[in-house]
């Protein structure tokens, strides 16, 4: 099967989606997950986020998708592996599947 976004050899079968690649399946994630943090606002300028990185894959999903969403955005970025010492006005990304 192919693709129905770029017609390359398909890997992924998703039931609402069809049949989809890995490339234009990771640019449909980005694409969701960028509108959703635009729509409610989930960052500005000048924020501190932590990414809470226990060596997971899901620590470094969330930190590759954090810097593909805010490019050029002015954001503080800080990887930590413990949740101590983490300022107040700081959000903080958990890994999560």
């Amino acid at each position: 099967m192919y693709c129905i976004k770029c017609r390359k050899e398909t890997a992924i079968e998703i039931h609402h989606l069809g049949s989809i690649c890995n490339n234009c399946f990771i640019e449909v994630i980005e694409k969701r997950v960028r509108k959703e943090t635009k729509d409610f606002g989930w960052f500005s300028k000048g924020d501190l986020i932590v990414i809470f990185d226990d060596g997971s894959m899901e620590a470094a999903m969330s930190e590759y998708l954090l810097k593909s969403i805010i490019k050029g955005l002015p954001i503080v970025i800080e990887k930590k592996n413990s949740l101590e010492n983490i300022p107040e006005h700081a959000k903080v990304i958990i890994p999560w599947n």
